[in-house]
């Protein structure tokens, strides 16, 4: 990948990239988590032990929107993850969800 071949330098629906029907949709979380650990190579090897209890209620609240089953189940069993230059995931620090999801907000 070269400086000027970005994830985000084309803009969705643009036109630049074909839209696809999905072949599947997984609507259980832990089916979507099991094919993304499928699709990432390594990526089940960094699942927490034992799954971190964010306050969600607080985050949601903050960020006045519900959030999907299969991001906080994502965000419970695992730590900060980053794919490539594409996707970042990382989630609040416990104690602290509801300033997290408003500085979320402000940025």
């Amino acid at each position: 990948m070269t400086s000027t071949d970005r994830c985000d330098a084309a803009p969705v629906n643009s036109g630049a990239i074909p839209e696809q029907a999905a072949a599947l949709r997984l609507t259980d979380p832990y089916q979507a988590l099991s094919a993304l650990e499928a699709a990432v190579p390594g990526m089940a090897s960094l699942r927490r032990a034992e799954p971190t209890r964010f306050d969600w209620a607080a985050v949601e609240s903050g960020l006045g929107a519900a959030l999907p089953d299969d991001f906080t189940l994502l965000a419970e069993l695992y730590p900060p993850l980053s794919f490539g230059d594409c996707m970042v995931f990382h989630t609040s620090p416990l104690g602290a969800e509801q300033e997290w999801a408003e500085a979320a907000l402000a940025t």
